[in-house]
């Protein structure tokens, strides 16, 4: 079972100096989040935010797998901050050479757009 406090941990293991204990705690936080909403719900969106405006890749790759989890529910005010604070990022990503890579981001902005999953499925 995972708790808040399991949540509040890794999230803070997010922010680590060390690249491999940022690259495991959001690797599981992105784990958790596409296996639950309610588990979604507990976990901050800033910090995967401000990763993904990082200068370093596993930053990046790893800040939007856990996006892509947190952004399932299309909850406005977090689409709202992608919008604000990571579009310049997450159109980087999209044009990524390496489609594995970059449909992460593809897919957020997607939902930024309003584009239901079924339809950009269809295309991808």
């Amino acid at each position: 079972k995972q708790s808040p406090g399991q949540i509040a941990a890794l999230t803070r293991a997010c922010r680590d100096s060390s690249a491999d204990v940022r690259n495991n705690a959001t690797r599981a936080l992105g784990v958790l989040a596409e296996s639950s909403p309610a588990i979604a719900r507990q976990i901050d969106p800033a910090t995967f935010i401000d990763m993904i405006r990082s200068g370093i890749w596993t930053d990046h790759n790893k800040a939007s797998f856990v996006l892509l989890g947190l952004t399932q529910s299309r909850d406005p005010k977090l689409l709202d901050a992608l919008k604000a604070q990571a579009m310049d990022a997450l159109r980087e990503m999209a044009a990524w050479k390496d489609t594995s890579h970059a449909m992460a981001a593809k897919i957020i902005l997607a939902r930024m757009a309003g584009i239901p999953d079924e339809q950009f499925d269809a295309v991808k």
